[in-house]
Formats: C-alpha cells, structure tokens, sequence
C-alpha cells in the first residue's frame, strides 16, 4: 500500500492506494481536535499536510499541521487520535514522523516552546515527552545505533544536534549544530551523523560516548532538502541548482554539478543510483561514484516538491498537489 496525506483548510485525511494498480482503497477525514479554534497560518508551500505519513506492519501514522496526529490501521480502521494543540510555526508543521519498535517519534518544536515525544503506536499513549526549545523547526529526526547499540533518537535544533535515549526519553547530549532556519533533517552513515543548512555549515559527528566533530563543509548547502550519504559519500541537493557529492570520510568536495532548477525534494539513495527529483519534476540520477556521471534524466511532466518513496522496486512520488483527488 501507498499512504499519503491530503489537507486544506476544510478537511485533512489520510489517503490509501494499491501499489500495484494505483487504485484508492480508501479515505479517511481526520476529525479536528482543535474544533472552535482557528486554523495556524501557513505559507503556500507548506500548508497543512506537510509531515510525510509513516506506517509500520500495523498501521499508519499521519501529522497534519493542525496539531493533528493519528493513526489507521493497514485497511483504514482509526486506531487513534491525539490533539498536540495549534502548532505555532511561521510556515507551518512540517516535521515528519519517525516510526520504530512500536513507538510514533514527534518532533514538534514550536516558538511556544517545543516537544519531542515518543507515542505507543498501538494505542496513543504517550510513552516519554521531554521539553524543547521555544523556537521552530521544520526538520525530521531519526533514530539509528548508538555507540553501545542501544537506539539514539537525534533531533536537530536551532544551533545544536541533540540526542535522546529513544526508548527511556532520557536526553543523552547535545552538541552545536547549524543555524537559521533549519529544514533539512540529518542523514547517517556508517556511525556518524551529518547535518547541513545553507547560510551555515555541514558537520559531521562521529556518534562515540562524547560525540566527536569529524570535519565541516561550508560551500554549497542545502536550505530545504536534506542531506543522503552512502557508500562513504554525501549527496547534498540546494534550490539555487547545484547538486554536490563529498568524501563522508573527510569533507572534501569530489564533484559539483549545476542543473538549472534546483530541489526541495530530498535525494534518495537506491542501488548504486542516486535520485534527485527537482522542482520542475524532472528526475536526476547519478551514479553513487566519485566523479560526476548522469545515468538519465527523466521529466514527469508537472511540478514537483515531494521526496519520492522507494518500495520493492518501485518509485512513487506526489506532483502538482492539485491533481490529487479531492477530499
């Protein structure tokens, strides 16, 4: 199945489709669990679906920039509901849901004062919640291996890379991070965690007891799509054009290459390809080497700012919102 998340300011629902035929299977509007209050203001780009949905082999989990989270189960039965209250955000919620072992990870940093929280996926409840700091994000986090193999939840802030014990909630440090408005999420590799933001800096951090800085980069950065390493590269995708692949090792650029329209959707990692859809929908991939080499270059034929999925050898990825169907 296919899950997507559709939102106006007169309905929010989570959408499911066959992978296979592209047939809906079904739809369900999500109840507003801030009724009688007025909906956040957003900015065109954002609006009230941004939060990609996340699913498990038990169900689905969807965000909307209301305050809104739910979940369905695998054939659309609503599992439950949890109201976060209004975010207060000046583009509105877009942080994505991280989903593991049974555990919904919310990133809901706000200029009111931010959370990160851990929800039972199976019934709601709220497993740990730690405070964060009053200002917004509109990155993702994620959860990989720490040094002794227990599960590390890393958040990015304003200014700091923070790191969370992703099953107790307790917070286990922080170290700096970038600065500005931060959009791209982190990427991982090989132990090490590499965050960016344009107007600042990538950093990368070998994620020992006491985090070490490895290196930073500070040329051609990204401002909305987030970073993909692989293979001992990183792959970094800016909106003014330019598409660049460092050594993960060190920091240095191997190749920069120039395209005429830049990206918000973030570059995918698959094979031995990397897939950089850009905003006028057309699909770059490159091979995953150290010298430039474009293997196709592949036009949808409409806009588009979503990050494809990658699925049993498929794609699948949103164009223009509008020619979904209606809620």
């Amino acid at each position: 199945k296919l899950f997507l998340t559709v939102a106006d300011e007169q309905a929010r629902a989570v959408v499911a489709y066959d992978a296979h035929t592209g047939r809906e299977l079904w739809r369900q509007v999500v109840a507003d669990g801030g009724t009688g209050e007025d909906l956040p203001k957003t900015t065109d780009d954002t609006g009230l679906g941004a939060s990609t949905p996340a699913c498990d082999e038990n169900g689905v989990y969807a965000v909307f920039g209301t305050g809104d989270l739910v979940a369905y189960t695998q054939d659309g039965k609503r599992m439950w509901q949890v109201y976060l209250r209004r975010p207060n955000n000046s583009y509105g919620h877009a942080s994505s849901l991280w989903v593991q072992e049974s555990k919904v990870y919310v990133q809901y940093d706000q200029a009111d004062g931010g959370r990160m929280l851990a929800i039972d996926a199976r019934s709601g409840s709220t497993v740990w919640e730690q405070p964060r700091i009053k200002e917004p994000v509109w990155c993702s986090p994620m959860v990989v291996a720490s040094v002794d193999g227990k599960p590390l939840l890393l958040a990015l802030g304003r200014d700091t890379v923070d790191a969370y014990d992703a099953v107790a909630g307790k917070a286990c440090w922080s170290v700096d991070g970038v600065s500005g408005e931060v959009a791209p999420s982190p990427a991982y590799w090989s132990g090490r965690v590499l965050v960016a933001n344009a107007g600042a800096r990538m950093v990368c951090y070998e994620l020992t007891a006491k985090p070490e800085k490895k290196w930073e980069y500070k040329d051609e950065l990204p401002d909305v799509a987030s970073p993909v390493a692989a293979g001992g590269l990183v792959f970094l995708a800016s909106s003014s054009g330019p598409l660049v692949c460092l050594d993960a090792t060190d920091g240095r650029e191997l190749w920069k290459h120039e395209y005429a329209t830049g990206f918000y959707a973030s570059p995918i990692v698959a094979g031995n390809r990397v897939y950089a859809l850009d905003r006028d929908g057309v699909m770059r991939i490159v091979a995953l080497e150290r010298t430039f080499r474009e293997i196709a270059s592949c036009p949808l034929g409409e806009a588009a700012d979503a990050t494809p999925a990658f699925a049993d050898g498929r794609i699948s990825w949103i164009l223009d919102p509008a020619s979904l169907p209606p809620i």
